[in-house]
Formats: structure tokens, sequence, C-alpha cells
């Protein structure tokens, strides 16, 4: 797998994840969370993340880096 494919597959899974935790809306999410919609939603998009910002939105998603590379291939 490619890095840019490693990465949109973070981006969806980190979606996935989202609307598991019934936030219909990437906005609703940050805002709730207190995070930047905007900046969210290119991790979302696999545009743009700092690993610090990743750890981030793992705790706040309910999970942690073990957990959510589990079924990385």
């Amino acid at each position: 797998m490619k890095n840019e494919e490693k990465i949109r597959w973070i981006g969806d899974k980190i979606k996935k994840l989202r609307k598991e935790n019934n936030y219909t809306s990437h906005e609703n999410f940050a805002m709730e969370q207190e995070i930047s919609a905007s900046y969210y939603w290119t991790v979302e998009n696999a545009r743009n993340m700092s690993l610090d910002y990743f750890l981030t939105i793992l705790e706040k998603l309910g999970t942690n880096p073990k957990d959510f590379f589990e079924d990385w291939e």
C-alpha cells in the first residue's frame, strides 16, 4: 500500500468512527469536541494531519492507536 493510500485509510477510518459515535457531520463533532472544524475536515479527507492532532482525535473518539490500527493491512 502506498503512503497516499495509507493516509486515505486513516482518514476514512476516522470518519467511520465519528459516525459510529453518532456524529452525522464533521462540523458537529468538531464543535462539540472544541476542535477546528476546517482542520478536522482536512484529516477526514486525507489532506493534512499532525501526529499530535491525530492522537487528540483518537482520544476524543474514545480509542487509541493500538485499537485504531488493529485491522491495518
